[in-house]
């Protein structure tokens, strides 16, 4: 016997493909899910898909089994993607892609539509790099004896405010955020993840800055100590 599937009626996927404004839902990817065809000018090329946050059917990627059927088909469990995030979320039976992190997605995404409705599409900047320039013999001009081209400054973002909160389940416990010293880079890094976890109710101690015997790359995280230590950007 089959498995019962609880898919979306079209009505509700018009809806979340609208609400969306057929744009991928994932704030780490933001694409365009719909094109003319340059073939057939009453066509068009459609990526777009209405996903299931929680599984249509039982065995499925954050099957919820106290969800009803209308529950699963309704607009409420559903976010829109394009047809590669779509699948991403689904891999590993969504272990990667828990229901907090779609549904914070899904939210912020649908407010970023509301703020920038009838604005003007603007052509996207290249990113702004930092030059530190270290000059010597300097005879007019610039003469760089070291130029550091620097990235751009880490984000606490949608991924890893869920991955802060599976990470630190007991709110009355103290979190330590510790940055390396002398990294400006990661000293903001950390006290936007200090300030982070403070809003969402967390105790926290720092942000601390230390002197390591070794270098520290990217973030580590000590859950013996509840410690979250920032190293230098990777």
């Amino acid at each position: 016997m089959a498995k019962r599937k609880d898919d979306f009626d079209k009505p509700v996927v018009d809806a979340l493909a609208k609400r969306a404004a057929f744009i991928c839902s994932n704030p780490e990817c933001r694409a365009l899910t719909i094109a003319p065809s340059s073939e057939d000018a009453l066509k068009f090329i459609y990526i777009g898909k209405a996903a299931h946050i929680a599984a249509a059917a039982e065995g499925g990627p954050r099957f919820n089994p106290g969800m009803s059927s209308e529950e699963r088909k309704s607009i409420d469990n559903g976010i829109f993607l394009c047809s590669n995030c779509a699948d991403m979320i689904d891999k590993n039976m969504g272990i990667d892609f828990p229901v907090a992190l779609i549904e914070e997605w899904k939210g912020s995404h649908e407010a970023w539509v509301g703020d920038n409705l009838n604005k003007k599409v603007q052509q996207q900047a290249q990113p702004i790099q930092v030059f530190n320039v270290s000059s010597t013999n300097q005879h007019g001009g610039i003469t760089a004896g070291f130029v550091n081209v620097g990235a751009q400054p880490r984000q606490v973002d949608a991924r890893l405010r869920s991955r802060l909160q599976e990470m630190l389940p007991d709110k009355t416990k103290t979190v330590t955020v510790v940055s390396v010293m002398g990294d400006g880079e990661a000293f903001g890094f950390a006290t936007q993840i200090k300030d982070f976890l403070t809003n969402q109710g967390y105790d926290v101690k720092g942000v601390n800055q230390s002197v390591f015997t070794a270098p520290v790359m990217g973030q580590q995280f000590n859950p013996g100590t509840l410690t979250l230590t920032i190293g230098t950007r990777e």
